[in-house]
């Protein structure tokens, strides 16, 4: 395995051997893509569509964003309006429309264990807060089309992440940003900011993929620079997610891959065990 030491701002990684398997899909895009505690709980034989959600017609059967509830109860998604639809999953019917946005919804995020309360994100700039299914707040400090949220294990702090490259740290209790980092772009092209996450159980802890096919590492502690980064497609990244131990990472992209990171080998390939350590904590 091969690992290079890049700029001093973080360390890159190369080589194929960091990730134990993928999935090939048999369209371009994978994208949405989320678990429930359900689907996770299946094995291998038990693979299959259980049912799907149907659209009203055939010009909003693009979904932009898929969210299920921590409970595995609701999911929420959004198409060609800048409407969010609420599903009961057991009763597998739409349940609620919420109106706030007034352009697509691209992302939301679910607070822990406060439900029902939640972000969501749109291409009009806002992330509205959303309470019992009511607006409660509206943020406009981003500059560009929001793409993807994150919020921390305690509900502490919200990540927002934007077409130019963009995140933006938000105190949830206070509806304010606390910090901002903007991801180098090059040659003037757009490399936004397509997921992120937080370790499980971190509030400092999180992870950015970006349309350029790379992972980056962040404390939300010292934003100054990522802790490290590796490209993990070579095609535009879609999603990260962690595994509950933060052992892993799953990533899926327009390389028509899901591939899954075994993040127990960036101490060997880094030697960065006192980064892994502070991971493994949480």
């Amino acid at each position: 395995m091969a690992a290079t030491t890049g700029p001093a701002t973080h360390k890159e990684y190369h080589g194929p051997s960091l990730y134990r398997c993928y999935l090939r899909a048999r369209t371009e895009c994978i994208f949405p893509f989320r678990w429930s505690r359900q689907i996770a709980a299946l094995g291998s034989d038990h693979w299959r569509t259980h049912w799907q959600i149907s659209p009203p017609n055939t010009l909003a059967s693009c979904i932009f964003m898929l969210e299920i509830d921590r409970g595995g109860r609701t999911a929420a998604l959004s198409r060609e309006s800048s409407d969010v639809e609420i599903w009961d999953l057991l009763l597998r019917k739409q349940v609620r429309t919420l109106s706030g946005h007034s352009d697509i919804v691209t992302a939301m995020s679910y607070f822990h264990g406060e439900e029902p309360c939640f972000f969501t994100a749109s291409l009009d700039k806002s992330i509205i807060l959303w309470r019992d299914y009511e607006k409660v707040a509206t943020m406009s400090q981003h500059n560009d089309w929001l793409r993807c949220l994150a919020i921390s294990e305690h509900n502490r702090t919200l990540l927002s992440g934007c077409v130019s490259s963009v995140i933006m740290g938000w105190d949830v209790s206070l509806c304010k940003p606390v910090f901002r980092i903007a991801n180098k772009v090059e040659d003037g092209q757009m490399n936004t900011i397509n997921s992120l996450v937080f370790a499980n159980g971190s509030d400092n802890i999180f992870v950015s993929g970006t349309r350029d096919g790379w992972i980056r590492f962040f404390d939300s502690r010292c934003t100054t620079k990522p802790a490290l980064a590796y490209r993990a497609h070579t095609q535009k990244l879609n999603t990260v997610s962690f595994n509950a131990e933060n052992t892993a990472l799953l990533t899926s992209a327009r390389d028509s891959t899901i591939k899954l990171w075994d993040l127990r080998m960036l101490s060997v390939c880094w030697i960065l065990s006192k980064f892994y350590r502070t991971l493994r904590r949480w």
